[in-house]
């Protein structure tokens, strides 16, 4: 299926050059850089991937790759990637793409908005230039301006991070010193891009244009990657299953996958392997298993008339009336590799949905969330207390207990011995142990929410939940409940303490 691409003018990609160099003359001035690179320093930097799931995503590996950079001049149409093979591409006005385009196969719209995939400092360095502000749902080439980071490393090097999501952008300022893997911004559609993704450029310390990968088309060049991913890395992206057929939209509108995990007999489910890398000829096993083991049913794709590096292949059926009820698996083989999706079926309904709504006090710099609209519908009328106001944040949870769900705890300190501030668990063994603590009074239920698997990694169809605590900042202790990375990269530099993912909402 189609995925993003990017270009950008000669002149634009002149301006850029100029003002990194500006900030290199004028870091050295201020003393931020070295006037020259170190001879002992010179020997290549070596780069980690640069585009990750927050912690504690159901998926691990962002790592599709459609577009390499163009070793190939002339244009258009002529291409030749760093393994003689064509995956990149020119444009008729001249541009030969510069850099690694990697992609979010699949929901590369859906893991933007909701902050799911983060940009990350490939290696140590100095940040030497931010844009931040443009526009970052482009769906065509443009002449427009993209969010970017741009980073010096120890060699001389510099690395260009591009088509950032407008407002997530790192705190840290020009100068500031970063480390391998720390958080740069949100995977975007900033500038002229065709959908979300990351451009990663690179260039030595003279300025000339390298290209990360080493092969028998980029002679002379050994790898800077700490470990170079294969020119072909067939792999299962992800297994979904859902409730019906998945929806792409018209950019730039988000996807829409109905994910479920539960089911009732004469439920109609569609269950969908996403892969990369598949090879011409090359076939995936479809096989779903009933709870005892034995297997419900299977089909296997048609050989793949052409390479594509990111495909997805559904099977679709409806429930039967006698089910069982139980645990059902949906399995996929492919290129040598199985993976599983467990589901589940149950004559029980879903429990409905609720939004948990974040509040903030300025007076007590202290924030709330709750899922009750009646309490909701207090607050913004300034009862029992004034002041409180929405931040506009929020994650989705249930309503009700229900399969494979955990009960959120909601206590608040306890008058005359504990804090003026509510805290918040799905863990069994936290919500028994506070209990126990006298200076906490246990106020019920507040909603029902996946859990971590092994206090990890989140469930299929969830996104985690972040704890962040203030660290008693000022004598008045609170704790802040998010999803989005770029308000943990926000409290963190407010010295607030990140505590992991402690729930899964729904997606």
């Amino acid at each position: 299926m189609p995925l993003p691409y990017d270009d950008m003018s000669p002149a634009r990609h002149t301006e850029i050059k100029a003002s990194v160099d500006a900030s290199i003359e004028a870091l050295r001035k201020a003393g931020t850089l070295p006037a020259t690179v170190r001879k002992d320093a010179t020997t290549p930097v070596k780069f980690g991937w640069p585009l990750q799931y927050v912690p504690g995503h159901p998926e691990t590996e962002p790592r599709t790759v459609y577009n390499y950079l163009d070793h190939n001049p002339a244009f258009p149409g002529q291409l030749q990637d760093y393994a003689c093979g064509t995956r990149s591409y020119d444009t008729p006005a001249g541009y030969n793409h510069q850099g690694t385009d990697i992609t979010p196969f699949p929901f590369g719209w859906r893991k933007m908005d909701n902050d799911e995939l983060i940009v990350v400092a490939a290696a140590p360095g100095i940040i030497l230039g931010r844009a931040d502000g443009a526009f970052d749902r482009s769906c065509q080439l443009n002449s427009g301006y993209w969010n970017a980071i741009y980073i010096q490393h120890a060699d001389g090097s510099v690395a260009w991070y591009g088509h950032l999501k407008k407002n997530s952008l790192t705190r840290h300022p020009i100068g500031a010193a970063v480390q391998a893997g720390e958080y740069l911004g949100v995977m975007g559609s900033s500038g002229s891009s065709t959908g979300p993704h990351l451009h990663f450029e690179l260039y030595d310390a003279g300025g000339n244009l390298v290209d990360p990968f080493a092969g028998a088309c980029n002679v002379g060049t050994v790898s800077r990657w700490t470990a170079q991913r294969p020119y072909d890395e067939p792999a299962i992206n992800l297994l979904t299953t859902s409730s019906a057929a998945i929806e792409f939209n018209v950019c730039p509108q988000d996807e829409t996958p109905h994910l479920s995990s539960h089911f009732r007999p004469g439920d109609p489910a569609f269950l969908t392997a996403y892969l990369r890398d598949q090879a011409a000829g090359a076939t995936v096993l479809l096989e779903v298993f009933r709870p005892d083991g034995s297997r419900f049913t299977s089909a296997t794709s048609p050989p793949q008339s052409a390479f594509s590096a990111a495909s997805f292949w559904e099977l679709n059926f409806v429930i039967p009336a006698a089910g069982p009820a139980g645990t059902w698996r949906f399995s996929t083989t492919f290129s040598g590799q199985s993976k599983t999706l467990d589901f589940d079926v149950d004559t029980t309904p879903q429990p409905p949905l609720v939004d948990v709504i974040e509040y903030y006090a300025p007076s007590l710099n202290h924030f709330f969330i709750t899922a009750f609209p009646e309490e909701a519908a207090a607050l913004d009328a300034g009862k029992p207390v004034a002041g409180w106001q929405r931040t506009g944040l929020g994650f989705p949870a249930f309503g009700a207990k229900g399969t494979g769900l955990a009960t959120v705890c909601r206590f608040f300190g306890t008058p005359g011995l504990g804090v003026n501030s509510h805290f918040y668990t799905a863990f069994d063994s936290e919500c028994a142990i506070v209990k126990q603590n006298p200076g906490w009074t246990y106020e019920g239920n507040s909603f029902y929410i996946a859990q971590p698997v092994g206090a990890v990694q989140c469930p299929h169809a969830t996104r985690p939940v972040f704890r962040l605590y203030n660290n008693g900042h000022a004598g008045s202790p609170n704790h802040r409940y998010t999803t989005s990375w770029p308000v943990v990269d926000e409290m963190q530099f407010a010295d607030w303490v990140l505590e992991g993912a402690v729930m899964c909402a729904p997606q």
